[in-house]
């Protein structure tokens, strides 16, 4: 990375004291010297370090915020990214596109969020509500995902990271962010689940198929959910829908869920696996969402293996509901502890954010030609 670059390139000088009044003393005379043209070699190349003493760590001070925010979470990364820095304000928010990494049919892009000139809405977290997406002459990212980084506290700024995949390649002359939605008012509260209040027995549930519109996974677990959970979709049981199915528990809960608030409808373990379903009521103007740990009675923690989410409509409502599995051995549920850290977002702030900008076709080189 080219900060520890420059960190390891001065750490690393050492000038002794000689050497710097001799470089002095040498300056000196050539005042009084019009016919002395050149310094001795060892005098250029100590006045050399000395110089690189100092502008290095200037350099280092100029570095873009974002490289630090993203060094601290993904080294790798920050070694990969195309520094583009250009912006756009809507409804008294700017969003900057930071850095952008495009290899082929697939991106990742840094954005940040941070207030205009008076206005005061960004304080912390955000989330882009699944508003977001990169087109380019070439490929349309559609496909893919986003994650919050960090708030940056001394510049204002919310950073996030997306994930695209487009079925063609993007084309680096011309690409265009959009993001369409932003949810900044977020909430979270952690808190310890009486699971004895919502474990179903078997004759209280049942498996249904359903289209997901999200799920989550790990490299690791990825081929185990497949095979346990994914579904084959058939004409009469799921309208004509290209989107995967998945098996779900079947519970009767419609006296049970909320427009407004996030509901557990239901808890199953059997066979070493652990089923959590929740209903997170309409989302259509805000974002609830839950993070689970449950630990067995000698305290280890499961294995998450994922999760799906899915929308239902209920006497003319909208619901969004969300389903994750854990696997491990468990042998008395009651010594058990499920923990939850549930988030929340209210009232969104839609716009028409916009950044427009141009790559080097030249992808060896860090750098990019803007369009303003």
């Amino acid at each position: 990375m080219f900060r520890e670059d420059y960190q390891l390139a001065y750490k690393g000088i050492k000038v002794s004291e000689e050497l710097k009044k001799k470089v002095l003393l040498e300056a000196g005379e050539e005042k009084h010297a019009k016919r002395r043209e050149w310094l001795s070699p060892v005098v250029m190349a100590a006045v050399m370090i000395i110089c690189l003493c100092v502008s290095v760590p200037a350099a280092a001070e100029n570095v873009p915020a974002f490289y630090r925010i993203v060094e601290e979470l993904s080294p790798k990364l920050a070694d990969t990214l195309v520094p583009i820095e250009e912006e756009c304000e809507e409804k008294g928010i700017i969003l900057c596109v930071e850095a952008v990494n495009v290899q082929g049919n697939q991106a990742e892009i840094i954005l940040s969020f941070r207030d205009g000139e008076g206005y005061d809405k960004i304080h912390g977290e955000v989330d882009l509500f699944d508003s977001y997406r990169l087109t380019s002459l070439g490929g349309n990212g559609n496909v893919g995902g986003c994650s919050f980084l960090k708030y940056d506290e001394e510049t204002d700024k919310a950073y996030f990271k997306i994930d695209l995949r487009a079925d063609e390649d993007f084309s680096r002359e011309k690409l265009t962010v959009t993001v369409g939605e932003l949810l900044c008012e977020k909430s979270k509260e952690e808190r310890e689940i009486e699971l004895s209040e919502y474990l179903l027995t078997e004759t209280e549930y049942g498996i249904r198929k359903v289209t997901v519109n999200g799920k989550s996974w790990n490299d690791e677990s990825w081929g185990k959910l497949e095979e346990m959970f994914r579904a084959e979709k058939t004409g009469e049981e799921l309208p004509d829908d290209p989107r995967p199915a998945y098996c779900v528990m079947d519970i009767e809960c419609k006296d049970k869920i909320q427009q407004d608030e996030q509901v557990i409808t239901g808890i199953f373990y059997r066979d070493g696996i652990l089923k959590i379903q929740t209903c997170n009521g309409d989302l259509t103007k805000g974002d609830r969402h839950v993070q689970w740990k449950f630990r067995n009675e000698k305290g280890e923690e499961l294995t998450i293996l994922g999760g799906v989410g899915w929308k239902e409509e209920i006497d003319g409502k909208r619901y969004d509901f969300e389903e994750t599995w854990f696997e491990g051995s468990v042998e008395n549920l009651d010594e058990c502890q499920l923990l939850g850290t549930f988030y929340e977002s209210k009232e969104s702030v839609r716009g028409n954010w916009k950044v427009t900008f141009r790559l080097q076709q030249d992808t060896g080189e860090n750098d990019s030609d803007r369009i303003r």
